[in-house]
């Protein structure tokens, strides 16, 4: 599919569906059609994921110096980057797995350290940057909140004309499905593999 405009994990139809959809990350549910919007209507925009606590992030002991014992659900590194899915081969593959690392945690996209780096870390999105440390804070600090990622702005998700019944033509930023789940990148396999590829 490669004129479908199958870019990140933005909502498209590539295939003639109803209209524009995507595979989820929620490994329990394969796709959903995405609300968007039509042109000259209000764009709704969507709501950002709540940043997790100060519990959920957790923290770390200074004797744990390898931070091997986190299991706190950090999941941006030091500069910012999201972290991958630990159980996606997109867009880094790689061998740290829970098959080969059973005991280290590696749920979600948490910053983990299954084999002795210096601290805690985490496969990235980014495709230009493999891996990276991620900033766990020792228990008795002050743990600083991650900053949710930006909201995108209504011209950055974008709309169709009615005249494009299928949606077929959308070609905005949308990545969230009508029922609020986080659309699944195009090249990823995971957690839904898929022949919907540029390729």
């Amino acid at each position: 599919y490669p004129d479908s405009g199958l870019d990140e994990n933005y909502c498209r139809n590539p295939d003639n569906e109803d209209s524009a959809w995507c595979y989820t990350t929620d490994p329990d549910k394969r796709w959903e059609y995405c609300d968007v919007a039509n042109c000259g209507d209000t764009i709704a925009l969507p709501t950002p994921p709540p940043t997790p606590s100060a519990e959920e992030i957790g923290c770390v002991y200074s004797s744990d110096t390898l931070q091997k014992d986190y299991r706190g659900s950090l999941a941006v590194t030091t500069s910012g980057r999201t972290c991958q899915r630990w159980d996606s081969q997109s867009p880094h593959s790689h061998s740290r797995t829970t098959a080969k690392y059973p005991d280290s945690g590696l749920d979600e996209n948490y910053c983990r350290n299954p084999d002795n780096e210096d601290s805690a870390w985490c496969y990235t999105t980014d495709p230009d940057k493999r891996w990276e440390y991620c900033d766990v804070a020792n228990c008795g600090d002050t743990i600083a909140l991650p900053t949710p990622p930006p909201t995108p702005s209504a011209e950055e998700i974008g709309c169709v004309y009615s005249s494009d019944t299928l949606q077929k033509d959308y070609r905005g930023s949308l990545a969230v499905t009508t029922s609020g789940r986080t659309c699944q990148r195009w090249d990823s396999q995971s957690p839904h593999s898929h022949s919907r590829t540029t390729a």
